[in-house]
């Protein structure tokens, strides 16, 4: 009896979660890729047994799709060929229920994808009732991103401010020719914009102004204020009328340029602390999750209490978790009840919501204040509560309990997040979503809508990595010895690093597997600053990808280097240096030489040891004599010329009784000093190098020609 009961319940709470999935797995084709040792990639769904037809296409770079066939809904892969070492491409699969299409999927795969040294740029807009108070964990923060590849940028910002001139300061540090992300992390109550006249949760209540941080992402749209005249909101903020500061839009006017994110515990009276340690506590969890040192086993739940919707609001799980985890690490489950006790690294919730509820779920102060949720990357989904600039704010406070970094309103629309698989920072996929084309992706009632918004940090990815530890760094005679601890991750070795001043980092090394490196021969007068990351290759349900942890750093500053020696370009490769362009080192470089004596760097046939020809008017050995066309007759009898090298003056004995002019002249050929007769020739101004003495007879034109060396 005991077996037959506990049976009757499995077989009960297995059919309760099927029919709280089927709107959701039929609008979805959850993807993965299997990758073989041979690199041939074969893309995979969940199984549908009322689905007839799967149609595979390609999305290239523009997003638009290339047809590579069907399958019949009896087949639940497809073979899609080698997928090269480093590549990656994405997929769109459709799915029909007997030629009425009903669900779609999206992947990005890859295979052994590169190590991802940048990763773009970010402003920090920190209010100024915070900055102070939490300095020391902002400045944590910044180091952090910096030690994950990003350039930081942070300004203080007035919650007092309008938000036009809260948006200049996004649009003054937008650099549109900078390739790569750029996004923007609202920390604390930065003014919040409100846009449009929808009511994406159905109710008429509730139809007017939403918020719309999109406004300080999207750059270059027309923000209108002058059309829409709306008073019936039963809430005050949502009014909207011209004039008022609130925009006309509801659909975003034009693509997405920046990552906009935001952590704001403004009016939450629910919980204890106030907002300064709510952000405390926010900004400390951030920091623990970033080095890998609250470890999450890969997998997502999934609670709907909108199973009878058709919509099936679910999907925004299952289209993106599965691509993450795989199928059999993405379950349907109690939001609240689990997440108590067990972790989950993604998650998502739906039920019908007050501002500050959401059904089945629980409120603010029975799920967010009185549990400590365990999850990371939320999505949570109801009436009312997506709109959040309200006190208490369900979607908002989620961001105060347990580990929760992210949480964001996704049904209207479903949100595309399947990039952060291999690597990508929630960012960039909250930023797809709002500019994915609604006839692309079938995102739902709300594509493209201006109340689409991240709460939480926009550069935060899914698998942090524990760093290596105590990096420390010892010079002599500017060589520089680097030791540090292991990192437990460091499958694949270390990258380290090298910056010069304030300058750019530079790779020196990738898959580097020892605990010790030498930098040698670095030029004083400058800090050199090192940084070390560790390595993983990580295997997901979307392919594979190096991934790299922050980085530890140490920097020392190198005040002399006896070791140091001048060596000079050697473009012609004849073994003699052009004695303009010299470089510094310790040993001799590859296309340098160790001397300068080179009068022509530009043919290897013009050296000190080649063989002159005569009145050729081409100095074949340096020595000037070719210098201009003429015989010589003057001779080293005639004159006697020294010291050669000399130091400030050069004497002359003339031995003949004839007039002579001495002319002093630089290698390229200018004349520096020109005498008559005299004795000797004062050369203390002129720099070490080699020069030009022609002497030559006023009257017969008698030549002799010297080449003098300069050496103090």
């Amino acid at each position: 009896m005991q077996r037959l009961l506990l049976f009757i319940a499995v077989l009960i709470t297995s059919n309760t979660l099927n029919s709280q999935a089927a709107n959701d797995l039929k609008k979805s084709v959850p993807l993965s890729v299997e990758i073989n040792s041979s690199d041939f990639s074969t893309l995979k769904w969940m199984n549908d047994v009322m689905a007839t037809e799967y149609t595979i296409s390609e999305i290239s770079s523009t997003q638009s799709l290339s047809n590579l066939g069907s399958v019949t809904g009896d087949v639940n892969q497809f073979d899609l060929g080698t997928l090269s070492y480093g590549d990656s491409k994405s997929y769109f699969v459709s799915k029909d229920y007997e030629n009425l299409q009903v669900g779609h999927g999206l992947i990005t795969i890859g295979n052994q994808i590169a190590i991802q040294h940048s990763r773009g740029r970010c402003i920090i807009a920190i209010d100024d009732v915070l900055a102070m108070p939490l300095d020391f964990e902002i400045n944590r923060l910044v180091i952090d991103m910096e030690m994950d590849g990003w350039e930081v940028d942070t300004i203080q910002v007035s919650r007092d401010a309008d938000v036009v001139s809260v948006k200049s300061y996004f649009s003054d540090w937008y650099d549109p020719n900078y390739n790569g992300s750029q996004a923007v992390l609202l920390l604390g109550h930065i003014p919040v914009p409100y846009s449009g006249n929808s009511n994406y949760d159905g109710h008429a209540d509730h139809q007017g102004a939403w918020v719309a941080d999109v406004y300080y992402g999207e750059l270059n749209g027309n923000w209108t204020d002058v059309s829409i005249n709306n008073t019936s909101p039963s809430r005050a903020a949502n009014k909207n009328i011209p004039g008022d500061g609130k925009f006309d839009q509801s659909q975003i006017p034009g693509a997405v340029e920046l990552e906009v994110g935001r952590v704001d515990f403004y009016d939450l009276p629910a919980f204890a602390e106030d907002e300064i340690e709510l952000t405390r506590k926010y900004l400390d969890k951030n920091h623990v999750f970033r080095r890998g040192l609250n470890v999450y086993p890969r997998r997502a739940i999934v609670e709907n209490n909108f199973a009878n919707f058709d919509e099936g609001f679910g999907q925004s799980a299952w289209r993106n978790y599965v691509p993450m985890f795989g199928e059999e690490n993405v379950e349907v489950g109690n939001y609240d009840a689990t997440l108590t006790t067990e972790k989950y690294l993604c998650s998502y919730a739906c039920g019908s919501g007050s501002y500050t509820s959401a059904g089945g779920i629980g409120s603010t102060s029975s799920l967010w204040v009185e549990k400590e949720i365990k999850t990371v990357f939320t999505f949570t989904f109801g009436s009312y509560f997506g709109d959040w600039d309200v006190s208490n704010n369900f979607l908002r406070s989620a961001l105060a309990s347990g580990d929760v970094l992210t949480n964001a309103w996704s049904g209207r629309p479903v949100w595309q997040i399947p990039h952060m698989a291999l690597g990508n920072h929630i960012g960039l996929s909250h930023r797809f979503s709002q500019n994915a084309d609604q006839a692309f992706f079938t995102l739902n009632f709300g594509s493209g809508g201006c109340h689409m918004s991240l709460l939480g940090d926009p550069t935060l990815r899914l698998h942090p990595m524990v760093s290596p530890e105590n990096l420390v760094s010892e010079e002599t005679d500017g060589n520089i010895a680097l030791e540090w601890e292991a990192s437990i991750d460091a499958n694949n070795g270390y990258s380290i690093y090298r910056k010069v001043d304030d300058g750019e980092w530079e790779v020196l090394e990738e898959f580097y597997q020892d605990l010790s490196y030498n930098d040698d021969c670095l030029l004083p007068g400058f800090t050199y600053a090192y940084m070390v990351k560790a390595i993983k290759l990580e295997q997901t349900a979307s392919g594979s990808y190096f991934n790299n942890s922050l980085g530890v750093t140490a920097e020392i500053f190198v005040d002399d280097n006896p070791n140091l020696v001048t060596f000079y370009v050697d473009g012609d490769g004849d073994g003699f240096g052009n004695e303009l362009i010299t470089i510094e080192d310790c040993t001799l470089p590859d296309g340098y030489a160790d001397n300068n004596l080179d009068c022509n760097d530009d043919d290897d046939s013009i050296n000190p040891d080649a063989t002159d020809i005569p009145n050729n008017d081409i100095d074949e050995d340096c020595d000037g004599a070719d210098m201009i066309s003429a015989l010589q007759n003057l001779s080293d009898e005639d004159l006697k010329i020294y010291p050669n090298p000399a130091t400030d003056f050069i004497w002359i004995e003339n031995k003949t009784d004839l007039d002579l002019v001495y002319s002093f002249i630089s290698l390229d050929n200018k004349l520096l000093i020109e005498q008559v007769n005299d004795s000797y020739i004062n050369v203390s101004n002129f720099p070490n190098g080699i020069y030009i003495l022609k002497v030559k007879a006023l009257k017969s034109q008698e030549l002799l020609i010297k080449r003098i060396v300069l050496n103090r």
